[in-house]
Order: structure tokens, then C-alpha cells, then sequence
């Protein structure tokens, strides 16, 4: 998992990485009362020399999003304004190589909301922006290029819900079309819990009562039993005809998981698990 490179889990924490740009006050006729601007130099195209990238967003009177503009060398790439949102209230401009295999770093869009979140990956191409994908909702993205003309998968690890909870994020399969990624409904089999400290794989769980582990995802034989209030990570789970139904367990957070906790018979009402917590 260590291969995987970290777009955003970010939707959460946007709002404290455009607190941590530089800030001044905007003008009158900006129409905007924050203006938070940045410069990066970065070799966006591979050619051996950084690009010098200016970039700007601006909050209205509302403190929503008023506008997004990107300078790449002294010339505007990118300008969006959005003078009639009422929804988007965070936004962020970074850098992501997607593929490290060819030459390119690739810009990175975020804005969000109270409820969504989209990302917009561009590369930087014969002096202009070319926009390879937008999405919304995407917590990560495998370190492969996606190439929106072809079509071909890319695999993002988002977060999904089981009769325990819904911290888990796990490697699914997207295809990128009209350049939108669309999802592909898991199959059932075994999904990684990303290993992140936003991704799940860190919170700590507690037994709400006495629960077998078995040796396999299948219920057939029991490995040990774990006695109420004993604390475990899961590291990954098994999807059976379209439900999140066994989890891997380890003790330490690590790759020494002692087996398998069935979740058929679990629901939300039915805890298995109480004051699930975050171990950093």
C-alpha cells in the first residue's frame, strides 16, 4: 500500500491546508473579502526547468469560494469564477505525480462543500493545461496514469460501510469516461484496508462481547476466541453478495493478523463493536 499516492483524503482537511497559504486582503472590486495566494516552481513537463506557478483563490462576503485562478509563468492556465455558489466553502491547489514512470507532475484542483468533494488533475502540455479527469469524492489514486481517451481503469480506494462502521477505504475499480470517472460495483472478494492514517486501518476497535475469529472468512472453524473490550485493527475485509461480511484482525495495527471476524450476523443496531478510536 506504501505504493499508493495520496491525492486527498482531504475533503476533511482542506479547510486547514488553505488556512496554511499565505493570506492578504483583496481588493474592492475582487468582490471578495480572503484572498489566499501561493507560489510553487515545480518541472510540471518534465523538460529539466521549473515552471513558476502562481495561484490564487478568493472567498466572497459569504466565505464560499468566489474564484480560482492559476499563472504558470507570468501566464493564466487555469481561472474559474463562481459568483452565484452556495455551497462550495473550501478549496486547494497542490501537485501529484500520477504515473512516476513518465516525466510529468500533474496540477491538482480540490474544492468542497458540506457534502462533496471534487478533484480536478490536470498536466501541463505544449504551455497549456490539459485536464486528464475530474472526480468527486476520491481519497486516492494508484500510482498508474489514467488516460481518459482510452478508457482504461484506475484504481481509487474509497471509503465503504460495514455493519461496523464506515472508516474503511479499499482499492475499487473506476473507468474514466467524458472525462468522469465512473465507479465499478465491487466483486465480491477481498479488499486492503488502505494503510493510512486517515484511511481506516488506524482506528482502533473494542469488543462489545465475547467474538470468535475464525481461520478463514467462511464461519467454518474457530481460531481463538476474543473476550469483551479486547482492542483490534482490521487490516482487511471480504465481500459476500454485495456485504462487507468477515474482517481481518490484528492486535498491533500490523501485518500479524491472528483471523478472520464474521460480520454476517452483526448490524448497527446489533453492536459487535463499541468506541471505535483513532491510534494516529
Amino acid at each position: 500500500m506504501k505504493n499508493f499516492l495520496k491525492i486527498t483524503l482531504g475533503c476533511a482537511i482542506l479547510a486547514m491546508l488553505v488556512a496554511l497559504t499565505s493570506y492578504r486582503p483583496a481588493s474592492a472590486e475582487a468582490k471578495a473579502i480572503d484572498v489566499y495566494e501561493d507560489t510553487f516552481n515545480v518541472d510540471l513537463d518534465g523538460n529539466g526547468k521549473e515552471e513558476e506557478i502562481s495561484t490564487r483563490i478568493e472567498y466572497n462576503l459569504d466565505e464560499f469560494v468566489y474564484s480560482i485562478d492559476v499563472k504558470i509563468n507570468g501566464k493564466k492556465a487555469f481561472s474559474e469564477t463562481l459568483e452565484n455558489n452556495e455551497f462550495i466553502d473550501q478549496a486547494n491547489i497542490g501537485f501529484i505525480d500520477i504515473n512516476p514512470k513518465d516525466k510529468y507532475i500533474e496540477l491538482l484542483i480540490e474544492v468542497a462543500g458540506e457534502s462533496s468533494c471534487a478533484q480536478r488533475v490536470y498536466r501541463y502540455k505544449k504551455k497549456k493545461l490539459k485536464l486528464l479527469f475530474d472526480t468527486d469524492w476520491m481519497g486516492y489514486l494508484e500510482g498508474v496514469e489514467p488516460e481518459q481517451e482510452k478508457g482504461k481503469n484506475v484504481l481509487l480506494c474509497e471509503q465503504v460501510t460495514t455493519p461496523i462502521g464506515n472508516y474503511f477505504y479499499v482499492i475499487t475499480n473506476n473507468k474514466i469516461k467524458k472525462k468522469k470517472l465512473k465507479e465499478i460495483t465491487p466483486k465480491d472478494g477481498i479488499y486492503t484496508v488502505v494503510e493510512d492514517s486517515w484511511g481506516g486501518r488506524n482506528y482502533i476497535y473494542y469488543l462489545a462481547k465475547d467474538a470468535d475469529i475464525y481461520t478463514k472468512p467462511d464461519g467454518k472453524k474457530v481460531k481463538l476466541t476474543l473476550e469483551e473490550g479486547t482492542g483490534f485493527y482490521i487490516t482487511q475485509l471480504k465481500k459476500i453478495k454485495g456485504e462487507f461480511a468477515y474482517a481481518l484482525v490484528s492486535l498491533d495495527g500490523g501485518e500479524n493478523e491472528i483471523g478472520w471476524l464474521d460480520l454476517t450476523g452483526v448490524s448497527f443496531e446489533d453492536m459487535l463493536v463499541t468506541n471505535p478510536s483513532f491510534a494516529g
